[in-house]
């Protein structure tokens, strides 16, 4: 983030539109990460063991974590979230290591299309009341990813 000053409209925008904050951890285990991804993304990842010999890795990306919380609830309303924190990754091109993410996500939705575009609507609102002169949108769907999550 540039700022907490920045952030703090940031975040302000993505409230007002009915986003509930969730805490996610900065730590998950290895197999779901490798599992949305596959075996080549493990590369990327900060790993270690626990003393039981389980893998753990840094979240390399906040938007898994939201839809492992999500699943661990076990429910099926439609539920608005959004999250802050760092992703860890390892670069080999020099890019950035901690990666600085916000995210929103409706999950259950009953009318995918209007909640699409309420994720899009309020991306482009966050981006223009933020200040940044420019930036980068990334919008990905979980869906798959989801019946893959429920069928586990």
């Amino acid at each position: 983030m540039k700022s907490k000053y920045l952030s703090k409209k940031i975040l302000k925008t993505i409230k007002s539109r009915g986003f509930k904050h969730v805490e996610l951890s900065s730590v998950m285990e290895t197999n779901h990460i490798l599992q949305r991804s596959g075996e080549n993304f493990r590369k990327y990842l900060f790993t270690f063991n626990n003393s039981d010999g389980q893998e753990f890795s840094l979240n390399p990306d906040l938007s898994l974590s939201a839809m492992l919380n999500y699943a661990k609830k076990n429910i099926s309303k439609r539920e608005k979230i959004f999250y802050e924190g760092n992703a860890f990754r390892k670069s080999y091109n020099n890019k950035k290591i901690v990666i600085d993410q916000i995210g929103i996500e409706i999950f259950s939705s009953k009318d995918e299309n209007k909640d699409d575009k309420e994720i899009i609507d309020t991306s482009i609102k966050m981006l223009k009341t933020s200040g940044f002169k420019k930036g980068t949108i990334k919008i990905g769907n979980f869906k798959l990813f989801e019946l893959l999550i429920k069928k586990l």
